[in-house]
């Protein structure tokens, strides 16, 4: 590239008129030019495809299967698109394979996926067994078409057969977008134990460089920017209000896509806190740390190649109202060559010349638009590839087991991965892994400056974000003998034994899968363990900002440090204690042990009264659901434990059946994992053939009576003064205190009578204290296993994909109500709904305060 003189020299950094313009305009044209250096350096000639490849050799399954690979053509096709295998083309996937951060482009990723063409056969096979596994072991397949429910939900009726079978009619433009649809669908039930995440097209992760949130200032809520992550200098747009994004109302639209996209909540004030940034609690730190939101951080692809966001700043604020940073506003991010857009820089300059001039007459005080593409990153479960053939192979298809091994034996790893939150609670790092999981000397963070910026073109472009990835590993030994529910973390609900003899004590080490709605959240929204035999690897790890002041000036003193939870003492108010609980996935014996010297040391120091911050809590073990409540009013004669019923489908009747007379093997459904709700005794005879026909809403379906998971009551007497004393104590959560975590909340909130606060969600609107807490959730592989080891024909069959597919099977309920906890929306209105302020949303422990001085009048 020939070298010119720069215009960027001397211009000064002026806001407003034509200087500021022309400012801009230089960093732009630097920025073009940086892109153009970069594609140069990684630019290769792309090797023709050849179009008489083989399709890559199908896997083994335990059915026949109609086609070994989407789209190659063998059992069908269907619908447009396909491999771009003409002789004189390019493997769009090739292209992909090749691009190594941050050359990696939105088009890239696009291309590549849309490549793999639909294949009709195989997705019939897909909505058949799921329409199966939907309307035979969904608890709510009825209940779910409920109409709309009151506040704080605002879920439509969902009839989620319908849903499958309008899928079926339909055609599609290639695999991708069927997998899209199929879970665009299943989000539609707002239920976090129900997932559709096949693991192929979720191996990259998509940033954008806001965290968000939604601040109420003078009874108004907008959207602001709370961190600016990757601007050179400062942070010049934080606290800068958000107008619009993509030309729409900011909140509307985060709240829109939110809606669409991710099923967590059914409550819309929920979802709304997972799209934007907010504070949870890293138990390694013992601190409050940032996480970015579900809507700029990404692991699915996004629908545009950019974000466009109208800021307005306020100067006088101090919130920003800077230029953007050279590496936020650039227009490219098609990846083309220097050359080309060397031809056309003049060009466009004086376009976006007169474009500016036009905008800057029309545009108010402080008000820019920033239009910023995505910057695309590998995730640890990438596996590297040539082409579509190996793309497939290497990222979608189930890995056959090793020799010696079963199904079993071999969980997806994406399944861990794709839960596993930034808590800062991994091992270390991979060690040994292998090379193909982890391509360490690939991982490369974004332009880390820009070396004379304003005194030539760029030289050399050194790594920028300093949050890289650092794909860590920690084995997992979750398997004590523990009743887990499935929660955001959990796929499979296990028991514990009230005798030992019971067989269904091996069903305690059962391998436990993460679900995608504790993903989702990558970055740590809240943190669930996974429960998998092989060890664990977080994602990302973000680099936390401080988010709390210095130790001298903080609302709270750490008093003891539980290792999965937190014991503070409040500075102003000494009397008053609070317990910090991120996640019901412990360790029992050891949380068990913490929780009696956490507790202590609160009551040694005075402390009368607590309040328990559940805030980001994703459930876990279901024992330790029942224990927390037991804590705070011991009863060694009242079970904390749900009444529940569960579906009794002709395979499920069978299941059971055979389950009951095998001594060896226990599964999901065996009868005498269960107890009688009167007398407490573990059930030894089929309690699913004594079945009974019900209408929740529109079908008459067979359900079985109500039972009682096993658990043995625990003795938690410890004399402490708020112990049996709800006005002593308050519960605080963001409405994603979730399964296990929720089945606490419903008890003491709804039977002891504790007060309860929940912080962020929609303005003037009542929010929900927890989400997801009347059912427990299995997956499908999980289920098949249990069919061919007790030799009982499925219905069903293993999905081509590796991924989570989960639904719930398992409603609870309160005493002598006929509504399940998962449709009743009265159980979860929090009492008191806290507005996030510009305070609030950076210091968490400020909530402690407030709610100590509004609950407990000094």
């Amino acid at each position: 590239m020939q070298e010119r003189p720069s215009r960027c020299q001397d211009q000064p950094s002026d806001r407003r008129g034509g200087k500021r313009r022309k400012h801009r305009r230089c960093i732009t044209a630097l920025l073009v030019a940086a892109a153009a250096i970069l594609s140069l350096n990684t630019a290769q000639a792309a090797p023709v495809h050849d179009a008489r490849y083989l399709p890559v050799q199908p896997i083994k399954r335990q059915d026949p299967v109609p086609s070994p690979l989407p789209g190659t053509g063998q059992g069908g096709g269907g619908g447009g698109g396909g491999q771009q295998d003409n002789a004189g083309g390019t493997d769009p996937c090739t292209a992909l394979s090749k691009a190594l951060e941050p050359q990696i482009t939105y088009d890239l990723v696009r291309t590549c996926f849309e490549n793999i063409p639909y294949n009709a056969t195989e997705a019939n096979s897909i909505l058949t067994t799921l329409y199966t596994f939907y309307k035979d072991f969904y608890i709510f397949v009825d209940s779910a078409q409920q109409p709309q429910q009151k506040k704080p939900f605002t879920n439509p009726p969902v009839d989620i057969l319908a849903e499958l079978r309008l899928l079926g009619q339909r055609t599609y433009a290639n695999d991708f977008e069927f997998h899209r649809q199929v879970d665009l669908v299943v989000n539609k039930l707002n239920d976090a134990h129900a997932n559709y995440m096949p693991e192929c097209y979720q191996h990259y992760l998509y940033i954008q460089p806001f965290d968000l949130y939604a601040p109420v200032i003078d009874g108004v809520q907008t959207i602001k920017i709370l961190n600016d992550n990757h601007s050179l200098v400062g942070h010049p747009y934080q606290d800068c209000t958000v107008l619009t994004i993509d030309g729409e109302d900011a909140l509307l639209h985060i709240q829109k896509w939110i809606d669409a996209h991710f099923g967590f909540s059914k409550d819309a004030g929920v979802r709304l806190n997972k799209a934007l940034s907010q504070l949870i609690f890293n138990t390694q730190k013992m601190d409050w740390v940032y996480y970015s939101g579900q809507f700029t951080t990404r692991t699915a692809l996004p629908e545009r190649e950019k974000v466009v966001f109208k800021v307005r700043c306020d100067m006088k604020a101090g919130g920003g109202g800077g230029k953007a940073a050279p590496n936020l506003i650039h227009k490219r991010g098609d990846g083309r060559l220097a050359q080309e857009v060397e031809d056309e820089q003049e060009k466009q300059q004086k376009q976006q010349e007169e474009d500016e001039e036009e905008e800057e007459e029309e545009e108010e005080e402080g008000v820019e638009t920033l239009s910023i593409p995505w910057s695309i990153y590998r995730l640890v479960s990438w596996k590297s590839f040539e082409d579509t053939p190996s793309f497939i192979q290497a990222n979608c298809l189930v890995l056959p087991p090793e020799p010696g091994k079963t199904v079993d034996e071999e969980p997806p790893k994406q399944q861990e991965q794709q839960q596993e939150q930034d808590d800062g609670e991994s091992d270390g790092d991979n060690g040994g892994e292998n090379k193909d999981d982890v391509k360490e000397e690939d991982e490369k963070t974004l332009l880390e400056k820009w070396k004379d910026i304003f005194d030539k073109e760029v030289e050399e472009i050194e790594e920028l974000v300093d949050d890289l990835f650092h794909p860590n590993n920690n084995d997992s030994d979750d398997t004590q003998p523990n009743t887990t529910v499935a929660s955001s973390s959990s796929s499979s609900v296990t028991t514990s034994s009230i005798n030992d003899n019971n067989k269904h004590t091996k069903r305690m080490a059962t391998p436990q899968k993460p679900s995608r709605r504790s993903v989702s959240d990558l970055q740590g929204h809240y943190y669930a363990q996974s429960m998998a035999r092989q060890g664990r690897a977080t994602v990302i790890e973000r680099r936390q900002l401080p988010a709390i002041p210095s130790p001298n000036e903080r609302a709270a003193r750490l008093i003891f440090n539980g290792t999965s939870s937190g014991f503070f003492q409040l500075v102003k108010r000494p009397e008053i204690g609070v317990v910090v609980i991120p996640s019901h996935m412990v360790d029992q014996k050891t949380a068990t042990k913490h929780l009696i010297e956490g507790f202590e040391q609160l009551h040694q120091r005075g402390v009368q009264k607590v309040v328990l911050d559940l805030t980001a809590n994703g459930g876990g073990y279901v024992n330790f659901a029942y224990d927390l409540v037991d804590w705070m009013f011991p009863n060694e004669t009242r079970t904390s434990v749900y009444e529940s019923d569960m579906r009794s489908s002709m395979s499920i009747k069978a299941l059971a059946d055979r389950d009951l007379l095998d001594d060896q093997y226990d599964g999901y459904y065996c009868p005498n994992a269960f107890s009688d709700p009167v007398t407490g005794q573990p059930l030894d005879t089929n309690f699913f053939m004594d079945d009974r026909i019900e209408r929740r809403v529109r079908s008459p379906l067979g359900y079985t009576p109500r039972v009682l998971m096993n658990h043995d009551l625990g003795k938690f007497e410890l004399g402490m003064p708020w112990q049996h004393h709800p006005q002593d104590m308050v519960l605080l959560t963001d409405g994603a205190c979730g399964s296990a975590c929720g089945m606490s909340l419903n008890r003491l909130k709804n039977r002891h009578g504790v007060a309860s606060y929940a912080i962020g969600g929609r303005a003037k609107e009542d929010l929900s204290l927890f989400s997801f807490a009347g059912a427990s959730v299995y997956g499908l592989d999980d289920l098949l296993n249990d069919f061919e080891s007790l030799g009982v024909d499925a219905p069903m069959r293993r999905m081509l994909y590796r991924g989570i597919y989960r639904v719930p099977v398992m409603e609870f309920f309160q005493e002598n109500d006929p509504v399940p906890i998962e449709y009743h929306p009265s159980l979860y209105k929090a009492d008191f709904h806290l507005d996030y302020t510009p305070e609030t949303a950076r210091h968490h422990e400020k909530f402690w305060e407030l709610i100590a001085d509004n609950h407990w009048k000094p």
